[in-house]
């Protein structure tokens, strides 16, 4: 079989195998003294498996066909250790054995610097958890080399041999299912069932060629990791040297007004639980691989009685009283997770940052002592529908009066990266924010660090200078509250029944900027255009 019947074989087969293409050579047989057709051929499956070359070696009289050699990466062929897991259901059975453990009593009563005490709490964790068989090596995954179209077909021919009488029986208990899965923040459970039915997941898409420098393709899993860590690693610099510059956003922002004196109240035990029962399960962990759910095991307690949950309560009040993040948890996980268009270009992806369980805790405690009153984005029960309905009141009311309402409608490219961290720190200040509440934010965001995750590949730290972490607890409030004054010196319009000017409106990083005229939209574009350059 020549090079085009087993191409077209292939094909109609749908294996998703491809041909290596044989340099250098017309045919792989010898007729007769000459070189005959091509019916020796190398096929590969997958970009990382294509072999640099493929030659027939003319010089080898065995036989009449001519060997077809080819030459691979081995590095291409190497798959990365896996990590093992912790079993949180498992763990769960043993519940009172885990919280109880004499480990966490230890710990508990020494007296530990806060660093060495964060940083000890993991390895009780990991032990604990291999005693009670509650760590899981993870299995062998094998890809399928078949093609999307026989998948389908061969799902076809199975689903004939089906009854159908109980379908309409397995769709409402399907249902039940993941409503009862959402319901008790079973996200695992869920998303498990959605990726099943579509056969993708960020993860593998991530994982896939990526442009380089010049939009060349680049397949090579080191070089991808290596454009991936550049990508987020340029959008955490600090290109405008304003970010760290402390000097700078204390003079232009007044930083003298007395603080809310909430702000040094310590934290509660029922902070604690509140924030755990908030917390949902199977949520990924971050770089010490410890699940939320081992923390929320002692979220029922009423106050800490049980040893992990004494710890706990220290490790939580000795970070929020110091405002000290320990150096073990503060380097974050960057996973690309896709927004849309092109998969192969950075650009089209949102970098999660998966944060060390402990310091999501914390973050979720410091976000619920934040307050915001103009931003509606990332409350419960305040949606962009009421926003979109007061866009809407604004209007009628201005027509009915015969007046003309100019829109414009703002999306602010990269905005949770183009967050400046001084300015962040100095805006919280002069609006009241103060003592421990706001030495925490600055130990949240006094050094941080960042690795990029793609597939089970992750490169080296490096600094985050500049933007709020998308995936930490924290960051959704903070960010409203850096962006509430983008409208302060904005013109805005008058709004029948309504005593003050209303300039726009705020949805996260979404913004509807109002004017009564063509000109004087122009001007509130120019005041956003320098407030964003300041």
């Amino acid at each position: 079989m020549d090079t085009s019947e087993s191409i077209r074989l292939t094909l109609k087969m749908g294996t998703g195998l491809q041909q290596a293409k044989v340099s250098k050579s017309k045919g792989s047989r010898y007729n007769k003294g000459t070189v005959g057709r091509m019916i020796d051929n190398i096929y590969y499956s997958g970009l990382n498996s294509r072999p640099n070359w493929c030659r027939s070696n003319r010089f080898l009289d065995l036989s009449d066909h001519m060997p077809i050699a080819a030459q691979y990466n081995l590095d291409s062929f190497e798959v990365p250790e896996k990590k093992n897991k912790i079993n949180a259901k498992k763990i769960l059975l043993a519940e009172n054995k885990f919280t109880t453990n004499n480990r966490f009593e230890v710990l508990r009563a020494s007296n530990l610097a806060l660093d060495e005490l964060c940083s000890s709490l993991v390895d009780p964790v990991w032990a604990q958890s291999a005693q009670l068989g509650a760590v899981t090596a993870p299995g062998e995954s094998f890809k399928t080399i078949l093609s999307k179209k026989t998948l389908k077909k061969i799902k076809k021919r199975r689903k004939k041999f089906k009854k159908t009488a109980d379908r309409k029986a397995h769709c409402e208990k399907t249902q039940k299912k993941l409503g009862k899965n959402l319901l008790s923040n079973s996200s695992k459970e869920y998303w498990q069932y959605i990726k099943s039915c579509t056969g993708n997941t960020f993860h593998s898409v991530s994982n896939g060629p990526v442009y380089g420098s010049d939009k060349i393709l680049i397949t090579e899993k080191t070089k991808k990791l290596s454009i991936w860590n550049k990508h987020f690693n340029d959008l955490a610099r600090d290109t405008t040297g304003n970010s760290r510059n402390a000097a700078k956003w204390r003079e232009l922002l007044s930083g003298d007004e007395d603080y809310f004196p909430e702000c040094d109240d310590s934290t509660q035990w029922s902070e604690i639980t509140k924030a755990l029962n908030d917390t949902p399960n199977n949520k990924a962990p971050g770089v010490d691989g410890v699940l939320s759910d081992i923390w929320k095991m002692v979220m029922t307690e009423k106050s800490p009685t049980s040893d992990l949950a004494k710890l706990i309560n220290i490790i939580i009040k000795k970070i929020y009283d110091s405002g000290e993040i320990p150096s073990c948890m503060i380097t974050s996980i960057i996973v690309p997770v896709p927004k849309k268009g092109d998969m192969k270009d950075p650009d089209n992806y949102r970098g999660i940052s998966l944060v060390p369980t402990i310091i999501k805790l914390l973050a979720k405690i410091v976000a619920t002592k934040l307050i915001a009153k103009e931003q509606v984005s990332f409350r419960n029960f305040e949606e962009c529908v009421a926003q979109a309905t007061t866009l809407y009141e604004i209007a009628r009311r201005r027509k009915i009066k015969n007046l003309q309402t100019w829109i414009c409608f703002v999306d602010y490219s990269k905005a949770y990266d183009r967050v400046l961290h001084m300015a962040l720190i100095h805006k919280l200040r002069s609006i009241g924010i103060g003592g421990k509440l706001l030495n925490v934010i600055k130990g949240m965001y006094y050094d941080p660090k960042i690795a990029v995750r793609i597939g089970d590949y992750i490169s080296e730290r490096s600094e985050y200078h500049c933007g709020v972490r998308q995936g930490c607890p924290a960051s959704p409030i903070l960010f409203d509250l850096y962006i509430n004054d983008i409208f302060s010196d904005v013109l805005g319009v008058d709004v029948p029944g309504l005593p003050n000017h209303i300039p726009g409106l705020l949805f996260a990083d979404d913004a509807v900027v109002l004017a009564d005229s063509a000109e004087n939209l122009q001007t509130s574009l120019d005041t956003i255009s320098a407030w964003l350059d300041a």
